[in-house]
């Protein structure tokens, strides 16, 4: 019973170790949207405050 145990606990190790790569993809792909997001959230209250007074009080 302790051998077939040991095998599905292998079994399950590897396949944990299979989807890591993916789940560290997956947090990159994610860093990169929110900062492209966050950038262009910026970008687009800078245009929209440009030539107005409410810049300089920024």
């Amino acid at each position: 019973m302790a051998v077939v145990f040991s095998a599905i606990k292998r079994d399950r190790q590897e396949a944990d170790t299979r989807w890591l790569s993916y789940e560290r993809f997956d947090t990159v792909i994610g860093s990169v949207v929110v900062v492209v997001a966050a950038t262009a959230l910026i970008v687009t209250t800078a245009f929209a405050f440009q030539g107005t007074t409410w810049l300089d009080n920024l």
